[in-house]
């Protein structure tokens, strides 16, 4: 519908986020959230000016708010936001984009425990729950107002 009225338009499509258990990833349902967003993201594939934008939220961390419950954080919404505008720049719709890690190495930065541990930016940027600071350090990022 969005094209009929300008077919210029480019749509993000958001992947399912995973389950929520207070203020966590629900990691039973990890595998049956993967499998839904494959088959979304095959059907956007067949759509003109459309991309499928999918993430991953860290097990373990705070990344849901707890009111309204299910809604990820500040935490969750950065990590989302971080993937449209790499996306965006894929597709180059944007100019510039973020270094991201890859492979093992996005993995274990995005689940990071303690962001003083991180000496890499790079890294630091990708990790839930860490964010450089204006002086260039690892520092700690807070899940927000009423995390638990």
């Amino acid at each position: 519908a969005i094209h009929v009225v300008n077919p210029n338009t480019f749509v993000v499509v958001m992947a399912l986020y995973s389950d929520a258990k207070k203020s966590l990833v629900v990691e039973d349902t990890l595998d049956e959230i993967a499998a839904i967003n494959t088959l979304v993201e095959a059907g956007v594939a067949q759509e003109p000016n459309t991309a499928f934008v999918d993430f991953a939220l860290a097990p373990g961390q705070d990344m849901f708010q707890i009111t309204p419950a299910g809604h990820p954080n500040c935490r969750g919404d950065r990590l989302m936001a971080t993937q449209v505008i790499n996306k965006l720049f894929e597709r180059r719709v944007l100019g510039r984009a973020l270094s991201l890690p890859t492979g093992k190495n996005a993995t274990e930065c995005l689940n990071a425990a303690s962001c003083r541990d991180i000496d890499d930016k790079v890294c630091c940027q990708a990790a839930a729950s860490c964010r450089v600071d204006p002086a260039g350090a690892c520092v700690d990022y807070s899940a927000g107002v009423g995390a638990l």
